[in-house]
């Protein structure tokens, strides 16, 4: 099959995974960096000392995520789902209410876990373990949900930031998670159940 009837015969799961990919641009370095100036200014602190502060949630992030991810081995893929959307809701949450440093700290370190972790993560994994004959070409269309965001997201962030301000921008995000992510991700889902890949019998959909 190539890569429009693969498409097509599982629309469902290879929108999952792209919507996934797509939204964890909210915790990847090319949008969380569009905020530096926001917080540096709010919490009177160095770049340098933002820098070690997100080295430090970024590499406990990843320690995290070492235990956290295999939880998707154990759960059924909706509620695991769930979970993450859940934790990069609360990171946009967080990182919009913080008047501390520690809430600061806090809130990098979920938007790298459930945003550059999590969410691409599940994305991913769920589209090696459902598919065998055409896990390339479907990591590849899940992927492309990362230049996408590469090209909307900083000149989206950075318009509401100048026009309402890094606060607002981030409870904005976290509308868009509530409004776009959330629904659309359990939709997605809605009917899924392991073996209804479809990868040689093009003009069948696993969503029939």
């Amino acid at each position: 099959m190539n890569y429009l009837q693969l498409y097509k015969a599982n629309t469902r799961i290879l929108s999952f995974g792209m919507l996934l990919v797509f939204f964890s641009s909210f915790g990847q370095t090319f949008v969380v960096s569009l905020y530096i100036p926001g917080f540096m200014e709010a919490f009177d602190i160095s770049s340098s000392f933002f820098s070690a502060m997100y080295a430090v949630a970024t590499l406990l992030s990843a320690t995290t995520l070492i235990f956290a991810g295999k939880m998707i081995d154990r759960l059924p893929l909706k509620r695991f789902t769930l979970f993450v959307v859940l934790g990069i809701l609360l990171a946009l949450l967080v990182a919009a209410s913080a008047i501390h440093l520690v809430m600061l700290f806090f809130a990098i370190y979920l938007l790298r876990f459930f945003g550059q972790g999590m969410l691409s993560h599940t994305a991913m994994t769920t589209m090696g373990r459902y598919f065998s004959k055409a896990r390339g070409k479907a990591l590849s269309i899940a992927y492309l949900g990362f230049p996408l965001g590469e090209g909307l997201m900083p000149a989206l962030v950075v318009s509401s930031i100048l026009w309402l301000g890094w606060r607002e921008t981030l409870g904005l995000s976290a509308m868009l998670v509530i409004v776009m992510l959330l629904p659309l991700s359990m939709w997605l889902l809605r009917g899924f159940w392991k073996g209804s890949i479809v990868e040689d019998m093009p003009g069948k959909s696993m969503t029939d």
